[in-house]
């Protein structure tokens, strides 16, 4: 495995070509690097490609690697009055595996591990199997539903929130103390205080709120990944717990003492599981 602990999400990114498709009127920004087994790498909330493009640098050597901003997010243009929505996000996968022609690995991290479970379960024949990274089934909050949404909709009118919300986020959840994580936090967390409250919050009214993939009847049986950190409190243990005994053909990898951004402070390790699982099974069909 290739060591690149020297390296920041945004060096990682400048190694893959930057393309842009048009999805229902909006200017997306893909990026691929590598050739053989198409395998695409959808980020989670206030996050963008750079997200993955540590680990997605590293798998390159063995896949096609397909990173994407979502719609609002990154280098990709903004929706206007639209409101974002998990169908539009599915369709932005769909749009870009609908060239290859091939099936493809579908990996997700927190938001985009219900992108990468909506898209499996309406275009099963396009996926080879999921990777499913600090992510779930559906949505929880200790209050009621009704109650946060009046809560989130009155902080979009709030100065000075997403830097506030980055500061939060650094203090109470992205814990961390090796001296290169940190490094790399910071981009995570200049990249969440540069959105606006808009951009933000109205995927998690929308978007993850909403989300709720086990109503879904239709799961399928291809191979499944579950990636979580120990100490995850954005999406708990238990949520990658309860879809591991869901999805009967799953493996379920934990890393001690991470956190939800494991993508970015141990994306060394994630790169070389989701290496192991997918050549494994490749090699053993």
């Amino acid at each position: 495995m290739e060591i690149t602990h020297r390296m920041d999400q945004e060096e990682a990114l400048g190694h893959f070509e930057e393309y842009h498709i048009d999805v229902n009127g909006v200017d997306v920004a893909v990026y691929r690097r590598g050739t053989g087994t198409p395998m695409i790498l959808v980020h989670g909330w206030v996050g963008a490609a750079s997200h993955w493009s540590i680990v997605g640098y590293l798998l390159s050597a063995s896949y096609a690697i397909y990173l994407v901003d979502l719609p609002g997010h990154g280098r990709s243009g903004d929706m206007g009055e639209r409101l974002p929505s998990l169908s539009l996000y599915t369709e932005v996968v769909h749009t870009i595996l609908s060239e290859l022609e091939r099936p493809a690995w579908v990996v997700g991290h927190s938001m985009g591990g219900a992108i990468a479970q909506n898209f499996a379960n309406l275009y099963p024949d396009m996926v080879i199997g999921l990777v499913l990274v600090s992510t779930g089934f559906h949505f929880t909050s200790f209050l009621p539903k009704r109650v946060a949404k009046m809560m989130i909709t009155q902080t979009m009118k709030m100065k000075g929130f997403m830097n506030d919300l980055g500061e939060f986020i650094t203090k109470y959840i992205y814990r961390v103390k090796e001296g290169y994580k940190r490094r790399r936090l910071r981009g995570a967390i200049e990249l969440i205080q540069s959105y606006d409250v808009r951009t933000a919050l109205e995927p998690f009214l929308h978007v993850i709120m909403e989300w709720d993939i086990s109503k879904n009847e239709q799961f399928i049986d291809r191979p499944i990944l579950i990636v979580c950190g120990g100490d995850d409190m954005l999406t708990p243990l238990q949520r990658s717990i309860e879809m591991n005994k869901t999805y009967t053909n799953s493996f379920l990898k934990i890393f001690p003492n991470e956190y939800h951004m494991i993508i970015i402070t141990s994306a060394e390790e994630v790169a070389d599981i989701i290496r192991t699982f997918t050549k494994h099974f490749e090699d053993s069909v």
